[in-house]
């Protein structure tokens, strides 16, 4: 089981089998836990950013790969080969226009992770993250707190 306890993004480090603290100085925390290899419990508060994790579990280079992540059949964040909704693709679902975004560095560590800014209510839900090549699929459920 994982548990990340963090607040706004200052620091990143994520682990699919490990406790990881991540810093700020909101004070709000945000806690992962990690029920298992394809389910994530994700816990913010409303105002906070918030990392849905996602990765293969290992370092695979995942610059030149395709990934998705859905909220049910809203599009959140589609990656193809270094093209994504902040640099031109389009289809993303207008709640998430302009707050989701990937974490720095992390497509050559094999991290597929993406940050959502400025959580709210309606943000709270399940989350999948599709690796068409690989056939997986991974569940992330953000539960957002006031």
């Amino acid at each position: 089981m994982t548990m990340v306890y963090s607040t706004k993004l200052t620091l990143v480090m994520l682990a699919f089998r490990s406790s990881v603290m991540l810093t700020s100085g909101a004070g709000i925390p945000e806690v992962v836990t990690n029920l298992g290899d394809t389910d994530t419990e994700v816990f913010t508060r409303e105002g906070e950013d918030a990392i849905l994790p996602c990765g293969l579990g290992s370092s695979v280079n995942l610059k030149d790969e395709v990934f998705d992540w859905k909220k049910k059949q809203q599009e959140v964040f589609f990656y193809e080969k270094g093209k994504h909704y902040n640099n031109g693709k389009r289809g993303q679902d207008p709640q998430f226009g302009g707050r989701v975004g990937l974490l720095p560095g992390g497509l050559q560590a094999g991290n597929a992770s993406v940050v959502l800014s400025s959580v709210t209510q309606a943000d709270g839900g399940v989350y999948s993250c599709f690796f068409p090549r690989w056939g997986l699929t991974r569940w992330i459920r953000l539960t957002v707190g006031v």
